[in-house]
């Protein structure tokens, strides 16, 4: 059995234009990128409530961003 762990926030001015990717791994440093396409290709990624699968969304501002995964810290 494994415990998923679940990161939120909600993205601000200062990410609006980044990749996806990069606005996680900035929030939480633990995490690498290439971890994090793992995390989006296994469907653990949502904006607002519905889940993506692409690192890069035009618009971000505002969005509350879900990270549900399972690194052990």
């Amino acid at each position: 059995m494994s415990d998923k762990r679940v990161l939120s926030f909600t993205v601000e001015l200062a990410d609006e234009g980044e990749r996806l990717d990069k606005v996680i791994c900035s929030v939480a440093p633990e995490l690498s990128r290439s971890f994090v396409q793992k995390v989006f290709d296994d469907g653990g990624v949502t904006v607002n409530g519905k889940f993506y699968r692409v690192c890069h969304i035009n618009s971000l501002l505002n969005k509350i961003i879900c990270v549900k995964h399972n690194l052990r810290i």
